[in-house]
């Protein structure tokens, strides 16, 4: 009898009989995937579409018109591009943001129908940076908490990290504004420049999102060095440092009239050996250097 290879027990499986229970199992996965999709829905694009096997139970969304809007490429970040397998939108006239859907004209213009812009707001389109002087065109604005000059995000971030020696001395003049050296502790990045109640909105938004960040410096057993000042998500309680004596001026002073005291109870002949002892050791540690 002649052995057959690979691809002939291949040919002979494929055209043998299914076996007892093998459209059952087949049946039963393919409700399992659909009721998972439903329980789990994608709202990225499939990249079969159109010729997609799974069909219903594919969890990707095979219409163009119910794929989600990319939020990386509405926050102005997303670095798949045209590759992305979400939806990339068209730019809304009233917030200047790439919120309108391309596919789906209702959702479009509800959109625009609800879309007022924030309060109190002005798009970066019109805006000029202070440091770089270039306007900036859809891209984050880095607002100070104490100060309402304009400058990009990556700019004024750049300007507080500088290891500039002059800058940084006394009490923390790389975390003052550019303009006017008002202090500010932190950056907060928007895509709209906002003042008064709409900034202070937004910073309590802001600061609330970074407490439910875990801080990095705790990762490992570490420890964050600015321990109740820190903005960030903390497990640990804080520690409590004992801080050194120092000396004061009356301590020194006491120790000084102590020195003077001592000296006048010495006669002369016990100063004159205490000198020629002096002079003696510091000729010999001169003579040592030398040998």
């Amino acid at each position: 009898m002649q052995r057959q290879g690979p691809s002939g027990r291949r040919a002979d499986r494929r055209n043998s009989p299914p076996l007892f229970g093998d459209d059952e199992r087949r049946s039963a996965a393919s409700d399992r995937r659909r009721r998972r999709a439903q329980h789990r829905p994608f709202a990225m694009l499939c990249r079969f579409a159109g010729k997609c096997r799974n069909g219903d139970a594919c969890p990707f969304k095979h219409d163009a018109r119910q794929a989600e809007i990319c939020p990386f490429n509405l926050a102005g970040q997303c670095s798949f591009g045209q590759q992305c397998k979400r939806v990339h939108g068209e730019m809304c006239p009233i917030c200047f943001l790439p919120a309108l859907h391309p596919f789906n004209t209702a959702a479009a213009e509800q959109h625009v129908s609800t879309c007022n812009g924030p309060p109190a707001a002005t798009s970066s389109v019109s805006l000029e940076c202070a440091i770089c002087f270039d306007t900036i065109v859809h891209q984050r604005i880095g607002l100070l908490t104490h100060c309402d000059h304009i400058f990009c995000l990556d700019c004024i971030r750049k300007w507080r990290s500088t290891r500039d020696p002059d800058r940084r001395e006394g009490t923390g003049l790389y975390r003052q504004c550019p303009l006017c050296r008002t202090t500010s502790p932190f950056v907060i990045p928007s895509m709209f420049y906002v003042t008064g109640d709409a900034k202070r909105e937004l910073i309590d938004r802001y600061v609330e999102k970074l407490k439910m960040i875990p801080c990095k410096y705790e990762r490992g057993g570490g420890e964050c060095r600015a321990q109740t000042h820190c903005m960030y998500k903390h497990t640990k309680p804080p520690t409590r440092h004992r801080l050194r004596s120092r000396r004061t001026r009356d301590q020194l002073d006491q120790a000084l009239e102590m020195l003077s005291l001592l000296l006048e109870s010495l006669d002369e002949r016990d100063i004159s050996v205490l000198t020629s002892t002096l002079w003696h050791s510091s000729d010999v540690d001169d003579d040592d250097g030398y040998y």
